[in-house]
C-alpha cells in the first residue's frame, strides 16, 4: 500500500483525540481504500505487549472509551452510524467496530464521501 496522504494522518490524529485508553495504548493504525471518490479508513488500536509474569510477552488490545458524539462532530454531515457490537468469528478481519459514513471536510479543499470505522480488535 502506498503512503498514507497527510490529511489522511490528520484524520487519524483527530479520531485517537476522541479516544481515552482505560491502559497503555500505543498509536492508532490504520488502513485505508478508495474508489470512485469514495475512500474507507479502518483505525485501531495497535497491540501491547504484557511483560512480566504468566502472560509475559502476550499482545493485548488495549481498552478504550470512545467520545461518539465528539468522533460524529468532525463531519460536515453524517449520513449513516452503524455499531457492530461483535465479531464473525476468528476468521473476521476486523470484529466489533463503530463506523461513520459521510461528507468530511479534506484533501484539496473538496469534500469526499468517507466511511471510518473504528475497530478495537487486534487487527
Amino acid at each position: 500500500m502506498s503512503q498514507a496522504p497527510a490529511w489522511m494522518e490528520a484524520l487519524v490524529d483527530v479520531v485517537s483525540g476522541c479516544m481515552e485508553a482505560h491502559n497503555v495504548m500505543g498509536p492508532l493504525g490504520f488502513r485505508w481504500s478508495e474508489e470512485q471518490q469514495f475512500w474507507e479508513v479502518i483505525v485501531y488500536p495497535t497491540p501491547i505487549g504484557l511483560v512480566g509474569g504468566a502472560t509475559d510477552g502476550e499482545l493485548v488490545s488495549p481498552g478504550f472509551s470512545l467520545n461518539v458524539k465528539e468522533l460524529q462532530s468532525i463531519f460536515d454531515e453524517v449520513e449513516d452510524v452503524n455499531w457492530r457490537a461483535h465479531d464473525f468469528g476468528p476468521q473476521d478481519p476486523d470484529g466489533p467496530y463503530i463506523s461513520f459514513e459521510g461528507v468530511y471536510q479534506g484533501h484539496r479543499g473538496g469534500a469526499q464521501l468517507f466511511n471510518i470505522r473504528l475497530c478495537w480488535k487486534v487487527i
